[in-house]
């Protein structure tokens, strides 16, 4: 009995580390059909992709806005797929959090969003917890800062953290008020000065010690 329970608890270990790395490794589809990106807005966490087919007969791309190509004045042109020709596919892992318009290159009135949210932990814990807001999984390349807003207890985003490049960010609630706080990213060209939108916020509830 003791053996099979072992045995229960070894497989239940497993399964979870399994789900585990299968979020992690997340992968958001998304079609190119005629001309539209269907869905046009996906949601992800940060660290994971979205991959896209092309579903239709024409050719096309999938280019972050912010390339000088007459792509607007918001975004910090992270990625630009070959032309993809039907069938083709194209991933791009999201390795910073914040909200990412695309386009077609080609054809520019197609337009889609990928909102990348950042993660927490703990994400509710006592006064005195020091919180890790993830908020990319790797240091920000050359040229690329991160600017992290925070939501106080019955508040609004204000600026907490900009210009910064590391992964993480660590918020000490030793003496903050109770409730629950939002964390939001966004991704800023250095160069430019162009940025991709705030992310949607990761929140965190700070109890009474």
């Amino acid at each position: 009995m003791l053996r099979m329970a072992r045995r229960a608890a070894l497989l239940a270990t497993i399964f979870a580390l399994l789900l585990q790395g299968t979020a992690h490794a997340a992968i958001k589809e998304i079609s190119i059909v005629d001309f539209s990106f269907p869905p046009s807005s996906v949601s992800l966490a940060v660290g994971g992709s979205g991959h896209w087919t092309n579903n239709g007969t024409f050719t096309h791309t999938s280019t972050s806005d912010g390339f000088a190509d007459g792509s607007g004045i918001t975004g910090v042109g992270l990625w630009k797929s070959a032309n993809l020709a039907s069938s083709g596919d194209f991933t791009f892992l999201f390795f910073a959090a914040g909200r990412f318009p695309y386009h077609c290159s080609i054809h520019t009135t197609m337009h889609g969003t990928v909102a990348v949210k950042p993660k927490a932990s703990p994400r509710q814990a006592v006064q005195g917890t020091i919180f890790k807001i993830i908020i990319a999984t790797q240091v920000a390349p050359s040229d690329l800062v991160y600017d992290v807003q925070r939501k106080v207890p019955g508040g609004s985003f204000q600026d907490f953290m900009t210009g910064i490049t590391s992964k993480a960010i660590r918020f000490d609630s030793t003496g903050q008020p109770t409730g629950t706080y939002g964390f939001r990213v966004r991704v800023r060209r250095l160069s430019t000065g162009l940025a991709s939108g705030f992310s949607p916020a990761v929140s965190i509830t700070v109890d009474p010690a």
